[in-house]
């Protein structure tokens, strides 16, 4: 991956997506039943960039990814069991805030970025 693209990413998901509403949320969705040290929001920008990176999208990458995203590697049973019904609760609920958010001129340039990086949203593409 560019290095230039987990800072760009970094910037516009801070932008986008508040810290303490995301650590509401993942209560509310029940992606975590105890936070330590893993925080929803490096979680989900960790899942983000090992998605659209260059190594192969494995849990293994995405936690290779958090730790540098937060500066420290959880221990394996810790950051897998963070993999819940919750979270995807979770994830879905932030690309579809983000898709609705976006101007539907722009929402063709998104379900080719979403294509590319091998997901599927039919969000993306309605007008």
């Amino acid at each position: 991956m560019d290095t230039i693209f987990p800072t760009t990413l970094a910037t516009l998901f801070t932008a986008i997506f508040d810290r303490n509403h995301l650590l509401e949320l993942a209560r509310q969705f029940k992606a975590t039943e105890r936070m330590r040290d893993i925080h929803p929001a490096d979680m989900l920008r960790s899942l983000v960039e090992s998605a659209l990176g260059d190594e192969k999208r494995t849990i293994s990458s995405a936690r290779r990814r958090f730790g540098r995203i937060a500066g420290f590697s959880p221990e394996e049973k810790a950051f897998y069991e963070r993999f819940n019904r919750g979270l995807v609760r979770l994830t879905d609920h932030m690309l579809r805030t983000a898709v609705e958010t976006c101007p539907a001129s722009s929402r063709i340039l998104l379900a080719r970025l979403l294509d590319h990086a091998g997901l599927a949203d039919m969000l993306a593409i309605k007008n």
